[in-house]
């Protein structure tokens, strides 16, 4: 347990087992050689608590509403210890979907994409009637300022151009429940063939569209690259197509935002980003994400 070092919210846990990950909090299995196994998510600081609560609060929220839909993990018990907050959750053995895409048949892989479109259908319906609408313009520059902030200007050129992509238009959204990170890593297929989503995080607004655009993350920006990991071309494109025509089926006006809230998913990882490798490779994934903006593609023509 030596990465998590004197963190009191792992002390006298010896055999924790430190987990990866760009949630911005700290991860670890906890009893992994008996039948209490669980997963314990802990803020970095006191300062990061009330990130970590809003995270525990949206996984409560996505497992309400997705039952009989998809799996979540259930959150077992929570704490606090010297101001940094904690959560015991389910541990889910399985496949992530790119481990299961992989090796995955046909109807596997058509499996997959009937319960995603069924999430997404779902989150579409399940409207926060007590929130008031989502200006999705004001949104997408405040999150872009945000990171501007906190990467103290290192890309500002290239977060300046997420912004210039934005529609003279605004338009407004009715706020839905959201994951905030449903990238092919945080959905797990365990040995039952049921589905599972884990691992949500704060986004910058409550509505599904971010959790489309995490998902493209991968099927397009192939994100799981940087992991070292592969999928073939041809399947994540016959996904991205799928989910593409789910998304606009939803909703016709997310075609016109496709490319700028891909670049806005990428963009949010930027402040997490340890070494030049990632910086380039994240940067690399917004420019090329504005790049095939439809406006940009007719004009082309």
């Amino acid at each position: 347990m030596s990465s998590l070092g004197n963190h009191p919210c792992f002390k006298g846990l010896l055999d924790a087992v430190p987990l990866s990950g760009f949630s911005g909090a700290l991860v670890a299995l906890l009893d992994a050689d008996n039948a209490n196994i669980r997963v314990r998510k802990a803020a970095l600081d006191m300062g990061s608590s009330e990130r970590l609560r809003d995270q525990a609060e949206r996984q409560l929220r996505l497992a309400n509403a997705f039952t009989g839909v998809t799996k979540v993990p259930q959150i077992l018990s929570d704490g606090e210890e010297e101001g940094c907050y904690w959560y015991d959750m389910e541990y889910v053995a399985g496949l992530d979907a790119i481990a299961y895409l992989a090796v995955g048949t046909r109807t596997k892989i058509d499996k997959l994409l009937h319960q995603i479109g069924a999430m997404l259908e779902t989150q579409a319906k399940f409207v926060d009637d007590n929130a008031c609408d989502i200006n999705l313009h004001q949104q997408i520059k405040h999150k872009v300022f945000e990171i501007d902030t906190s990467t103290r200007g290192k890309y500002q050129s290239l977060l300046a151009e997420i912004i210039t992509a934005i529609p003279d238009q605004p338009i407004f959204l009715r706020p839905t429940i959201v994951h905030g990170d449903l990238t092919l890593e945080n959905v797990v297929i365990d040995q039952k063939e049921q589905i599972w989503i884990i691992d949500t995080i704060p986004s910058p607004f409550d509505h599904y569209w971010i959790d489309i655009s995490k998902l493209f993350q991968d099927l397009v920006g192939r994100w799981f690259l940087h992991r070292g990991r592969s999928l073939s071309i041809g399947l994540v494109k016959t996904m991205a197509d799928e989910v593409f025509q789910r998304a606009c089926a939803l909703d016709p006006r997310y075609s016109g935002y496709h490319a700028i809230l891909l670049a806005l998913s990428f963009a949010r990882i930027l402040p997490y980003c340890t070494s030049e490798e990632d910086s380039n490779f994240v940067s690399d994934r917004i420019a090329m994400s504005l790049n095939n903006r439809p406006d940009l593609q007719r004009t082309r023509q």
